[in-house]
């Protein structure tokens, strides 16, 4: 049965979600590496925005610890 109002959909086990925001952040990580900040970023984007959708806070936690974090922050290898 679908709800009359969509946008009230169940909401992901905990697990569901940080295998979510784990790939969006891993992917992220990947096209950094690859010489591509823009669309990194834009990954990075796509995991804050999933952790705040899913009401974990937690997980949001999680990605801007991540994004702070001194080793995503390193200066690349000369």
């Amino acid at each position: 049965m679908i709800p009359e109002n969509r946008t009230q959909l169940a909401r992901p086990s905990f697990e569901a979600a940080l295998m979510g925001v784990a790939h969006c952040l891993t992917e992220a990580e990947a096209w950094e590496e690859r010489g591509s900040p823009l669309y990194a970023g834009h990954l990075m984007h796509l995991a804050e925005v999933y952790a705040l959708r899913t009401g974990y806070v937690e997980l949001l936690r999680l990605v801007w610890t991540y994004h702070q974090s001194d080793e995503h922050n390193a200066a690349p290898p000369a």
